[in-house]
């Protein structure tokens, strides 16, 4: 077994994918399962990538921009306040507010 398969394993079992889908009510006869193609995990963790890339260099030229020398002390600091806020949403989203 493979570290990708052990990981898939794993994630599919941690958020209870069945193994099969069940067949809606009626002719079970005319279901059809599509499957994504054998890129299309590749292709999501990459625009995942980027998107958090993105956000992580906003956040970044956020702070910067707050910290660069003769911006008033009050609109600093609102901007670090919203900046700090901003890390923090990004923080939780990546956690997911796990119990």
């Amino acid at each position: 077994m493979t570290i990708r398969q052990w990981a898939k394993d794993l994630v599919l079992r941690l958020v209870r994918v069945p193994s099969e889908p069940r067949a809606p009510e009626g002719a079970e006869e005319s279901v059809r399962v599509f499957h994504a193609g054998r890129n299309y995990l590749t292709w999501r963790l990459i625009m995942w990538g980027i998107a958090n890339g993105a956000i992580m260099l906003g956040l970044l030229v956020m702070f910067g921009a707050g910290l660069t020398p003769g911006v008033l002390p009050f609109l600093r600091t609102v901007w670090l306040v919203l900046g700090v806020g901003a890390a923090c949403a990004f923080a939780a989203a990546w956690c997911g507010f796990r119990r």
